[in-house]
């Protein structure tokens, strides 16, 4: 979940008038995380991060799990 971004001025606003908060920042002059509705983001795996999707490493009941295809359908043959 990602914070939904604040509503900016238009560009010509910005940049000639300085009105509105600059790129990542709230009306204050802060970087704004957490204020206002989230919004669902598309997940990308955590791609980069060693160890896999944080979600999996985290869940504390071990129900979350992430694999392929071929990974599953494996699993399901030798349930058979």
């Amino acid at each position: 979940m990602a914070a939904a971004p604040a509503k900016k001025p238009g560009l010509l606003q910005w940049l000639l008038f300085g009105w509105g908060p600059g790129p990542g920042e709230d009306k204050a002059g802060h970087h704004s995380e957490s204020k206002g509705p989230k919004l669902a983001v598309k997940c990308d795996m955590c791609m980069g991060i060693d160890g896999g999707p944080t979600c999996v490493r985290a869940c504390p009941t071990g129900a979350a799990a992430r694999g392929n295809v071929e990974q599953f359908l494996a699993v399901r043959r030798e349930a058979q």
